[in-house]
């Protein structure tokens, strides 16, 4: 009869427990999965302790507090089951039931390892604590030895059976007596368990690839624990003992495979902080590669997802700690062995020497590439120099002169960021499109390199190398090389501009070819997981092997090679992410609050992150100033007294020296009514204060930037404001004391106590220091620039928290760190789920005041800061409308979720619909599971359809698709409601179609949102093609809904969100013929949390921004920048209207009116970015002409005059233009015109006649 032993939390000594057993036939081990367990049913888990097992192993190597909470639970009511600790925090919490002697001997062989001390430990529990008969008894006592010492920690070696115990023993035999100075160091600290398991074949190809690069290599094992032991080493005596030579550390680069407990063994909780002061402290790159330990080859190789079901350890972790390079390479074996995945090795191997090479290096020496961002859908030419809040051209002028600074040889340095945007624009180096030909280009100058075909430097060199399924992809997509992307006399053309060792180059188009924008071109709306042009791979094979570049830079959130198709992460050499990189060390300057895509830049295309303050809210306190003169003056008008004219003059002073506010008086009929429209649009934007100042890399703010940011800090994340707040009964009252009270501070005034009385001292004195907090951290943004120059030398870069001003700021400053996101185990906080409920209760009642009825279903727009951001306040919505809570732990851990009752809700359960943005599945895939779990959950409950409309739906949809031939699992499937794109891919295509002008009819874009869309994601889903699951969901669904949580953005910001909703809209308007209501949600003011209809909420924006005087103001400092800002919130317009049609004809007559029909706007345009002005002109006529907008006559006229116009000073430009480009030409071609792309969506289209039919 076999014996049962549980484990339980011994994940990490599961291989050497098997191994030990694997010819034994009376044992029988049973591992418990932790993870499943929920505190609410651990009763049931002890009853099965006790029912089943003979003793009860317990560990908790990880340290994990939702363990700890098991362990004690087991301990209190398993008492009649032997339970056995291993390790040191389990035996000092006295969590056992055994004899402490036996307990500390049974540690002993576990604590030694290897198979023979595992053996004797199991024979020796087994003798000890489980009975049986006298022969058993005996059979096992006679098998137990003596625990054999084995080292916990020491350097080893391939070639050699010792184990190396000083670093000058090692020393003496590795190098023969030569001068260890001479060489190249790499270390590799790997697990004890490894090493004595015999289990080191990663290890051993590391070495072995390292070597043959010239490097010397020190491997090390220690003991991976936090335990205090004699015969263990701390780190820090690892780096002293071990990798250290006359007392200093001789690494280049440390290869890091264990966990991070063991960094430090002080007493400081965070181990996060441990590890970063260790790495700081050492001053050298640690590098992270990964292991798919769950994973065997062919399943990690068939995979899209890559490692996402270890996201946490294997990324989130080591990330906090500032690691580096998250390249796979090995896997699991079938028999528990790790396996090197030897092209992986050979990569990372290259990629981590590449680094060192940049210690060695002189600067002068050194090239660099610098990569800037477009955005070729909505304009190549109106749009370099795009980065999410950051003024790029001003930037690489500060990132020139620093390298200048430090050595690097940079040649002719503009005098600013105009005149190097002019260079770029002179010479049109950058990608062809509607204005520009390759041989504009071409005679322009504008490029660095013609690359050939044939020859050691041409094309086909780097192509052979490429595995042949990514050869056959891009031939069925580009045709055989060079393609037709960028070629001229059959060569493909490098763009850039060289300055000395500096190459600046404007990232190449992602997704289409040639000189215009159709839906010929755009193979990426064909197929989104269509790969880079050849032109693309070309360019960046440029840098690395032909113009042997050392590292490169990309400058400005919102580029495309993290995007290119390929796994989510621990990609291959079959993923164009990796296949584009290279080798090549690369630096990404990026957005701090953009934290969620940055990480698909540290995952997909291994980038050190040097992050930077976003855009900074900009306040003139003078405004305030003029409103109390405005004030001052409406007093005193209706009087005769001679101070009302002095107060006229003073006031007319003050307004002429600023000319928006003198345009805004003149407009009006006369200046009373003027000023009352001045103060009115002062208050606005103090209230909702939109005005951003692009950031300058490692530029400290000005004191107008630094006061609001610390201001939306405050009113985010401070109790202090929470209870000043309700001091004031009027907005702009509280706003205006805030950012005065806030100057006061950094200015150090003495006297806030006595100017501030009405607040309470301590409340004062509180607010004070959080001020003074933020501030100080603001001043050291010049760290920005000296990391960047830090990390081209090879040294290591401390990590911070990614966030914007209204998250946890304090912590994601000082800026210029390699940031990371936190682990999602805390979302939805509880003060999330308390604003989700709010959210859903609003949103219920929003729609019944216009219905008279509850929601049947919700469809949600959700993106990933959710979570980053608002830890999962709209997440919390979904839960609560669906009647779901999450369970947490006394410290915040969602462990779990549990169904409210009927008579908690006090209603029916909401069914909910989610269409997830890719950055979303591919950040955080636990709250996509999250949210499946809890669909699931609430249509299995014992409930009346008319009570859980999340059932009723589940059975209708499973009806459906019971109907439907080639289904399989319908019970499952019609769970289903979670979709996304298609699994490597992102975006969700309307988009694309719009700007491209690829569709005839409303239809044809509801077909590609489908086409993007409809991928099923949850538990045990990675993806599936889902078309008519999505379509029900959709079709069954009441209403489209998002939300916000900043100031930032808004709906006029994101044309993410108008594909979304609109696409929903058409979709169920087109195939079951009802219209589908549209709404918003905010909870910018925790205070006051609101829902409004997206058409409200449209207008809202566009009133606080487009038509706002102040704010366009603003963004015309700008220049170019500014232009391209304005010209993209136009095509968000365009985008609205197109699929949504909420935006009224006067409204669209306005912004024409503004932007394009006002002389003075359109000489603004032509001086600074004519693309844009043309671009903006050219959609609304293209509006017109759908039938999207019926424009006032006079306002159409003026428009088509004025487009006549723009075109002529366009053509201008074009006077010595060769090749053919498309222009202002607007050709209109759908699905149905072109074949491939016939093909592509040719299943969705038969889906669309055959479910409109039905309808019919």
């Amino acid at each position: 009869m076999k014996r049962k032993m549980l484990l339980l939390g011994t994940d990490f000594a599961k291989n050497p427990f098997l191994r030990a057993i694997k010819n034994i036939d009376f044992i029988e081990l049973e591992f418990l999965d932790f993870n499943k367990f929920q505190m609410d049913d651990i009763d049931e888990i002890i009853n099965y302790i006790i029912d089943k097992g003979d003793v009860l192993i317990l560990e908790n190597k990880s340290m994990d507090k939702h363990l700890d909470l098991i362990h004690k639970k087991v301990k209190e009511d398993a008492s009649n089951i032997p339970i056995i600790p291993l390790g040191m925090n389990l035996l000092e919490d006295n969590l056992f039931h055994i004899d402490a002697e036996k307990a500390l001997q049974i540690n002993k062989y576990y604590s030694n390892g290897g198979k023979e001390n595992i053996l004797s430990m199991i024979f020796y529990i087994a003798y000890n604590f489980i009975n049986t008969t006298a022969e058993e008894k005996m059979f096992w006592k006679d098998n137990i030895q003596e625990p054999q010492l084995i080292p916990f920690n020491g350097i080893f070696h391939s070639r050699s059976d010792r184990v190396f115990d000083s670093i000058e023993s090692y020393m003496d035999w590795y190098l023969n007596g030569e001068n260890p100075m001479d060489y190249r160091w790499v270390g590799i600290l790997t697990y004890r368990g490894n090493w004595i398991n015999q289990n080191i074949y990663v290890e051993e190809e590391l070495i072995k690839e390292f070597e043959n690069l010239g490097f010397k290599i020190i491997p090390v094992f220690s003991y991976s624990t936090a335990e205090n032991n004699h015969r263990i080493k701390s780190f820090t005596n690892i780096i002293k003992d071990y990798f250290s030579y006359n007392e200093k550390l001789i690494l280049d680069g440390l290869v890091y495979f264990q966990m991070l407990q063991p960094v430090s063994n002080s007493n400081d909780s965070n181990v996060f902080q441990q590890a970063v002061r260790e790495f700081e402290n050492m001053g050298i790159p640690v590098f992270k590669p990964l292991i798919a330990y769950g994973m065997d080859y062919e399943t990690w190789d068939n995979t899209v997802e890559g490692l996402s079901s270890q996201i946490g350890s294997t990324f989130i972790n080591p990330e906090i700690a500032g690691m580096i390079e998250p390249i796979i390479i090995g896997c699991k074996t079938k028999e528990g062995k790790t396996k090197p995945i030897e092209d992986r090795v050979h990569k990372f191997t290259r990629r981590v020497k590449k680094w060192i090479d940049l210690k060695y290096k002189k600067n002068k020496d050194k090239k660099i590439t610098i990569m800037i961002h477009n955005a070729p859908c909505s304009g190549v030419e109106s749009t370099i120099g795009m980065g999410v809040g950051l003024e790029v051209f001003e930037t690489i002028i500060q990132i020139f002169k620093s390298l200048k600074g430090n050595g690097y040889n940079v040649k002719d340095i503009p005098k600013d960021g105009k005149e190097l945007h002019s260079i770029i624009m002179d010479k049109k180096a950058y990608s062809d499109f509607r204005w520009t030909s390759v041989e504009d280009i071409v005679n322009a100058r504008g490029f660095l390199y013609e690359m050939p075909l044939e020859d050691e430097n041409g094309y086909m060199e780097f192509y052979k190398k490429l595995a042949k399924n990514v050869r056959h992809e891009m031939e069925q997509t580009w045709g055989l090389p060079p393609g037709e992307a960028m070629v001229y006399n059959n060569k493909m053309i490098i763009t850039g501009v060289e300055f000395g060792n500096i190459n600046l180059m404007v990232q190449p188009k992602r997704g289409c070819y040639g000189a215009k924008c159709t839906g010929e071109v755009c193979k990426i709306l064909h197929d989104p997981n269509c790969p880079p042009p050849h032109q693309y791979i070309a360019t960046y094979r440029y840098i690395e092997e032909i113009a042997d570049m050392d590292a490169i830079i990309h400058v400005g959130t919102g580029g495309n090679l993290e995007f290119l198709p390929g796994k989510t992460n621990a990609l291959s050499s079959k993923c164009y992410p990796d296949i584009v990189i290279g080798t090549l060390p690369h630096i990404y300057i990026y957005n701090a609050g953009i934290g969620s895509e940055g990480m698909l830049a540290k995952r997909r295309v291994s980038a050190v992150i040097i992050d930077h303050l976003p855009s900074l809210l900009k306040t003139d306190t003078k405004y305030f100033e003029i409103v109390n003169l405005i004030n001052e003056y409406m007093e005193f008008r209706s009087s005769d007294s001679s101070q009302k004219d002095i107060l006229r003059n003073k006031l007319e002073d003050r307004i002429h020296e600023i000319e928006t506010f003198k345009n805004i008086i003149e407009k009006k009929s006369s200046f009373d009514e003027g000023i009352r429209e001045l103060k009115a649009s002062i208050i606005q934007s103090i209230n909702k204060n939109k005005g951003e100042e692009l950031h300058i890399f490692g530029k400290v703010p000005e004191k107008e930037e630094i006061i609001p940011t610390i201001k939306e800090y405050l009113d985010s994340n401070s109790n202090n404001i929470i209870l000043i707040r309700t001091l004031f009964k009027d907005e702009y009252s509280y706003n205006k004391t805030i950012i005065e009270l806030i100057e006061s501070v950094i200015l150090s005034c003495d006297e806030i106590a006595s100017k501030y009385k009405f607040i309470d001292k301590g409340i004062l004195e509180g607010l004070r220091l959080e001020v003074l907090d933020i501030y100080e951290k603001m001043l050291l943004t010049g760290k920005e620039i000296a990391n960047l120059m830090k990390v081209l030398e090879c040294k290591f870069i401390e990590p911070g928290l990614s966030g914007m001003p209204s998250d946890n700021f304090g912590e994601v400053l000082p800026t210029g760190r390699n940031f990371y996101l936190l682990d999602c185990k805390k979302i939805p906080s509880e003060g999330a789920y308390e604003a989700g409920k709010i959210l859903a209760d609003k949103l219920i009642e929003r729609y019944k005041e216009e219905e008279g009825k509850y929601p049947n279903k919700v469809a949600m727009n959700m993106i990933s800061t959710d979570i980053s951001a608002s830890k999962g306040e709209q997440l919390s919505q979904i839960l609560y409308l669906m009647g779901i809570s999450p369970v947490w732990q006394k410290n915040g851990i969602v462990s779990g979720l549990k169904p409210l009752t009927l008579e908690e809700l006090g209603r029916p359960r909401i069914d909910v619909m989610v269409k997830i943005s890719g950055v979303l599945r591919d950040s955080y895939p636990e709250i996509v599971k999250m949210i499946d779990n809890a669909v699931i959950m609430a249509s299995s409950l014992n409930e009346s359809d008319e009570d859980n409309n999340i059932k009723k739906n589940t059975k209708e949809i499973k009806e459906i698709l019971k109907e439907i031939d080639g289904i399989e699992d319908v019970e499952r499937r019609a769970t289903i409601r979670v979709f996304g794109d298609k699994p490597g891919s992102y975006g969700a295509g309307v988009d694309l179609a719009l700007k491209a002008s690829a569709w005839k009819e409303d239809a044809d874009l509801a077909k590609i949102f489908v086409h993007f869309s409809s991928y099923g994601y949850g538990v045990d889903l990675s993806g599936i093609v889902a078309r008519d699951e999505f379509i029900e969901n959709v079709n069954g669904s009441d209403l489209s809904y998002e939300k916000r949580h900043s100031n930032r953005y808004d709906m006029v910001t994101s044309g993410y969100s108008a594909s979304v909703h609109g696409g929903m809209r058409m979709v169920k308007k087109i195939l079951a013929g009802k219209d589908m209501n549209q709404y918003h949600g905010s909870t910018i003011n925790k205070e006051e949390i609101k829902i409004s209809t997206l058409k409200e909420e449209i207008r809202e924006n566009i009133d606080d921004t487009l038509l706002n005087e102040l704010w366009i103001e603003n963004v015309k400092e700008k220049g170019y920048l500014g232009a391209a800002e304005f010209m993209k919130k136009m095509q968000n317009i365009f985008n609205w209207q197109c699929t949504s049609e909420n935006i009224d004809d006067a409204y669209l007559d306005k912004l024409v009116e503004v932007y394009i029909n006002d002389e003075e706007m359109l000489s603004w345009f032509n001086k600074y970015n004519k693309f844009a002005a043309e671009e903006i002109s050219r959609r609304f006529l293209e509006l017109n002409e759908r039938s999207k907008w019926s424009p006032d006559k006079d306002v159409l006229d003026r428009l088509r005059r004025n487009y006549v116009k723009i075109e002529g000073d366009m053509e201008e430009l074009l006077q010595d233009s060769v090749g053919e480009i498309q222009r202002g030409q607007i050709e209109v071609l759908n699905h149905d015109d072109i074949d491939v792309w016939g093909k592509q969506i040719e299943i969705v289209d038969s889906l669309f006649n055959n479910k409109s039919k039905i309808k019919k």
